[in-house]
């Protein structure tokens, strides 16, 4: 019991130390009795706390790791501490560190307890601070607690590498061999471990890739042969990058001068030279130069190429000079090989290639200077004009010269003809650029002149003739002589008389159908009668003619149409024959019949016989004529003489002939006189006999 009672006096006393942490509130009865009568009361006490504990930390040390590059007021942990006091309020602060610098780089909040960062920590500076805390209660006097804190600072990649120099200078040798080291560049970084771990590489200049990089060290070295005609000197830029992440890097120069060594070949600044000179260059013209290092003078010379000797050489300086007049026709480009040679006697070579410029000095040439050609006037335009062997009719030209030079323009002259063609520039092709109609124009005669392109350019000394025959089609109706016919049947008449001749043309037939009619598109024209006089007249279908079919005329005046068809297309005339009754004229013949025979098979023009007349003055003019001469009689119109036409006689076809002569004054029509002249075709042995009825067939017993 932490409390007793005076027994006389009722006075509680403490009898035991009290504890506020242990128990803080007594609720006690208390009794007083005076040996007959008991009375009680409850007292309460409260038990005031002291400060006399100290707080104490919730572990005596803390270890936390934190990278370098977290910002300032990063909170880092949380110290914690515990006082059994109950009034007791904790304050921390940071007591002190190992290192003083370490101070200023964290603090705490002191009602909290929670650590942050105060700046930004530095790997690179110190990788660990050990700060001491401290925690203490408020009252006095105040009772206090320490704790270690170890922050480990984890290492960040925030440091870039760098070079211990922006350039590095080196020298090589041309004739090094592979694998010879040239230089070593070195790169630092401030941050360690992988962050720390550099790589080299060579981003540019390499050409060629002739030279490495050790990627661990950065020694830089021969990796190919060097070549001093391709470059006198390297500037390389070498990079040097950590292994952190995200990886840093920087670079550097490095400038490898190349040198040539007293036993190395000339070198040539190019290894191959052009060159381009004009064909009409005078004599000593620069064409080019070349030139070659080396540690001693050198001596050049063209070995080969310059069989013509048309260019000469400075054998100091390397300048390459015309020493002919050049043709481009001739030669268009020289490859020259151009030595070098030093004074220890190593020589090199070069290839120099002289291309010879055009110039416009040749004319155009024609290959043919007559064309000809054909197209349809049915086709489109833009046709192509075909020539006599089917294909397309170019006109072909040449030029010596080249490119442009070369580029030739035709050109039709005649105005006529460039209404209708056009001649293709690029292949010489012509084609048409209008309609085109045979009945206008059968056959275009033309020029072409042909110029080049050149400055200035030149023509062919003639122009090429061009000829074009148009094809004709069947496009264009027959066409008669006139618009109508009329003519004058004396009567007495006889079957196959001559009353006229309807003479009609086509316009789609060739003008030279005569001498060449397998030139004509059409067919031969053929003639009929249209109306219903086919009973008294009838038309010769080939020629034309209109003879009388019936001599039983009973009207005076006959109308009919006679058309004329080529096969496609017709036409129609209107034909008038006013029959009259002829009139005496006081003319007679000698005989009523005049009778004459010709041999068949004669193809010569044979005299008939010759009919006489009588009843005129002497000397009177008289005009004979023959009415139905069928095209195989004539008769002389003057004095009555009766021909064959030169058409051969075949008397198994026809035997006899009948013909009607009819004479008359000059100036009269009416008044005519009338004979018939009957010819017979004689036989001849012409005809081999023949069996009749084959095959035979016999039965014999």
């Amino acid at each position: 019991m932490q409390f007793d009672l005076q027994m006389g006096v009722g006075t509680l006393v403490v009898a035991k130390p009290l504890d506020a942490e242990a128990q803080s509130v007594y609720n006690m009865t208390v009794q007083v009795t005076d040996g007959t009568n008991v009375a009680t009361a409850q007292v309460f006490i409260r038990i005031l706390d002291s400060n006399d504990n100290p707080p104490v930390f919730s572990q005596p040390a803390y270890d936390i790791s934190v990278s370098e590059d977290v910002p300032a007021d990063t909170e880092l942990l949380r110290v914690r501490a515990a006082d059994m006091d109950e009034r007791a309020r904790l304050t921390f602060s940071i007591y002190g560190s190992i290192d003083p610098a370490s101070m200023r780089l964290f603090r705490v909040n002191p009602g909290t307890g929670v650590v942050y960062t105060a700046d930004r920590l530095d790997y690179e500076a110190r990788t660990q601070h050990i700060l001491t805390v401290m925690v203490k209660d408020q009252e006095f006097p105040f009772n206090r607690d320490l704790a270690r804190i170890l922050v480990a600072v984890e290492d960040s990649n925030d440091n870039v590498p760098y070079f211990t120099s922006s350039v590095y200078e080196a020298m090589a040798y041309e004739s090094s061999p592979t694998g010879t080291s040239v230089v070593q560049v070195t790169g630092l970084d401030k941050d360690n471990g992988i962050n720390g771990k550099l790589s080299y590489t060579i981003e540019a200049g390499n050409t060629g890739g002739v030279f490495g990089i050790d990627n661990a060290t950065g020694l830089i070295f021969i990796s190919r042969d060097l070549d001093l005609t391709s470059v006198g000197f390297y500037m390389l830029t070498v990079r040097v990058t950590d292994s952190g992440f995200p990886a840093l890097t920087a670079t550097a120069s490095v400038r490898v001068s190349l040198m040539l060594s007293d036993r190395s070949k000339p070198k040539f600044s190019q290894k191959e030279y052009q060159a381009e000179i004009m064909e009409n260059s005078t004599i000593g013209t620069h064409v080019t130069t070349v030139s070659a290092r080396s540690r001693s003078a050198l001596i050049y010379d063209i070995t080969r190429g310059n069989e013509d000797r048309c260019f000469s050489m400075n054998h100091h300086t390397g300048v390459i000079l015309t020493r002919k007049l050049l043709d481009f026709e001739q030669t268009m480009s020289y490859f020259l090989v151009v030595r070098a040679m030093s004074m220890f006697g190593m020589e090199a070579s070069t290839t120099v290639i002289v291309q010879v410029g055009d110039v416009n000095d040749n004319p155009p040439v024609f290959q043919q200077l007559r064309y000809v050609g054909t197209i349809s006037e049915a086709a489109p335009v833009n046709s192509i004009v075909l020539g006599e062997d089917g294909e397309p009719l170019v006109i072909q030209a040449s030029d010596r010269d080249w490119n442009h030079n070369a580029q030739l323009m035709f050109q039709i002259v005649d105005e006529t003809a460039r209404m209708f063609f056009s001649v293709d520039s690029g292949t010489g092709s012509i084609r048409t650029i209008a309609s085109l109609d045979y009945e206008t124009f059968s056959e275009f005669v033309f020029r072409v002149h042909v110029r080049d392109s050149g400055q200035p350019p030149q023509g062919a000394s003639s122009p090429a003739e061009v000829i074009i025959k148009v094809i004709n089609i069947n496009d264009s109706p027959p066409k008669c002589s006139q618009d109508s016919y009329e003519a004058v049947l004396l009567l007495p008449t006889y079957i196959g008389v001559e009353v006229l001749r309807v003479e009609a043309t086509d316009p789609d037939v060739t003008s030279d159908l005569s001498l060449n009619p397998d030139t004509s598109i059409t067919s031969p024209l053929v003639y009929s009668l249209v109306d219903n006089n086919l009973e008294y007249f009838s038309v010769e279908r080939h020629t034309g003619v209109v003879t009388v079919a019936s001599q039983n005329l009973n009207k005076d005046r006959f109308h009919f149409s006679v058309k004329v068809w080529d096969g496609h297309f017709s036409s129609m005339v209107l034909v008038t024959v006013l029959v009259r009754d002829a009139t005496d004229s006081g003319l007679l013949f000698t005989l009523p019949v005049y009778s004459a025979s010709i041999p068949e098979n004669i193809p010569n023009v044979t005299l008939v016989t010759v009919v006489n007349t009588i009843g005129h003055r002497l000397n009177e003019p008289l005009r004979y004529s023959l009415l139905n001469p069928g095209g195989r009689f004539t008769i002389r119109p003057t004095c009555g003489v009766v021909l064959t036409a030169g058409v051969p006689f075949d008397r198994e076809e026809q035997e006899t002939y009948e013909l009607v002569v009819e004479v008359s004054r000059e100036d009269e029509i009416l008044r005519v006189a009338r004979v018939n002249v009957q010819v017979q075709v004689e036989d001849v042995n012409d005809n081999a006999p023949q069996f009749v009825n084959l095959p035979y067939y016999a039965a014999v017993q």
